[in-house]
């Protein structure tokens, strides 16, 4: 298969001629495929999804028919005079059309998936043409020529339009402009900064929130009670609008006030409780001061247990990423060295127990410290807490433990320190309730 850069050098060797006759760049099949190789794009033109065509000079859109795949295509910033060559594009989305010389909205049939038009900066001077795109949703045609209620008529057309903006036209004070648009029902955007109409026609914004029910935005967002006291307004005049305008000044009053109420009586009840605590534990001979430590150990005792969680869940991570092989074919295998390990802890452990004058009988026979088996398909770690409470005394116990038995095989020589240091916090007790926690799974 050949290589990207050296598909890119096939092409530049193939480009012969970049211009027109009039000296402007021609929109060539070489300049194209060069195009979308200096965007990361494919060398065959139908895997292409999007296609940056900007700021080239183009005077015409020519050469697109292979690109059939393309769901996004950038022809912004050119000098394009004319829309056309791009009706077999059925998959495309989104066209950028804005910053041309386009007078005319024409030659988008075929075109059924699109969803968004930026034909912004451009000459247009009327929306006829947009019928044929039944999806369109997003229309950006600011800083044309728009001016008339005429040049909108087919909006009503688009059914699915709900963003569009009108901002920087020429639209004059015609009130059968705001009767237009408000034959698009699903309109839920509208951008009309720059255009006289949004300053000189009496009452704009309040004609156009009546008219078009589902606007949220007209230049700002329109919020619940602009648009009530707009419908107010339309009904009844200015006495309806203020009327109106003050009982919604007053409903959000009393739920500021609701809302202050019921946090007050939230804490006055947490009040309530925190003195009906204290009253019961009085009542069972408890000082405020014992209240307080005892509420600290639990606090202490929920996080040990938590941080113990935790370091066991990484412990268990970290030993079966550390220990090679298969350990329980291993100590299936192993079965004389489990005896010959048991009977060097049990002589280590009576040794340790004879110092500190231990009973040994009793730490044999209730705690053992560990126990190697083989449960199904799960290697498994057993152990019991030991009654020690001299951790380097029992930190040289796991050496000597560990030095008599046979490495190659032993399972607990393969126990990496930070596992030997997990076991001696469990044995001096650092993570409580150890009863609770019968067996370590690996």
């Amino acid at each position: 298969m050949i290589r990207q850069e050296q598909q890119q050098q096939l092409v530049e060797n193939s480009i012969t001629e970049k211009t027109t006759t009039n000296g402007f760049p021609l929109m060539s099949k070489d300049e194209i495929r060069k195009a979308c190789l200096d965007q990361n794009g494919y060398f065959t033109p139908e895997l292409n999804t999007n296609l940056h065509l900007h700021y080239k000079g183009y005077q015409r859109i020519e050469n697109l028919e292979e690109y059939t795949g393309l769901n996004a295509l950038w022809l912004d910033s050119n000098g394009l005079q004319k829309i056309e060559n791009i009706a077999h594009l059925s998959k495309l989305r989104c066209l950028y059309l804005q910053r041309n010389l386009i007078a005319k909205i024409e030659n988008l049939d075929g075109l059924n998936q699109l969803v968004q038009l930026d034909l912004s900066e451009n000459r247009l001077t009327s929306l006829n043409g947009l019928a044929v795109l039944p999806i369109l949703a997003n229309l950006n045609v600011s800083k044309n020529l728009l001016a008339t209620s005429e040049c909108i008529e087919e909006l009503s057309n688009c059914k699915s339009l709900t963003s569009i903006d009108f901002s920087h036209n020429h639209f004059e004070s015609d009130e059968n402009i705001i009767n237009e648009l408000s034959k698009c029902e699903g309109l839920l955007s509208i951008n009309m900064t720059g255009n006289p109409i949004a300053t000189d026609l009496a009452h704009f914004r309040k004609k156009m929130i009546v008219n078009l029910k589902k606007l949220k935005y007209l230049d700002r967002p329109i919020f619940e009670m602009e648009r009530a006291t707009s419908v107010a307004w339309s009904e009844g005049g200015r006495e309806a609008e203020q009327k109106v305008k003050a009982e919604w000044i007053e409903k959000k009053k009393m739920e500021e006030a609701q809302g202050i109420q019921a946090f007050r009586d939230w804490q006055n009840q947490v009040r309530i409780d925190a003195n009906n605590d204290l009253q019961l534990l009085e009542n069972q001979g408890l000082s405020a001061e014992q209240v307080e430590a005892q509420k600290l150990e639990e606090d202490k005792k929920e996080e040990r247990n938590k941080k113990a969680a935790l370091e066991a869940a990484k412990e268990r991570e970290i030993f079966r990423v550390e220990v090679d092989g298969d350990v329980e074919t291993e100590m299936k295998n192993d079965v004389e060295h489990k005896v010959v390990f048991d009977d060097q802890m049990k002589a280590s452990l009576k040794e340790l127990v004879c110092t500190h004058d231990y009973d040994f009988e009793r730490v044999a026979e209730d705690m053992r410290l560990f126990d190697t088996t083989i449960t199904g398909e799960q290697c498994r770690l057993e152990w019991c807490l030991c009654d020690f409470t001299y951790e380097k005394e029992v930190e040289q116990l796991l050496d000597t433990i560990c030095e008599k038995c046979d490495r190659n095989n032993s399972f607990i020589s393969k126990l990496g320190q930070r596992k030997k240091i997990q076991l001696l916090k469990q044995i001096n007790g650092v993570i409580p309730d150890l009863s609770e926690m019968s067996s370590l799974k690996i």
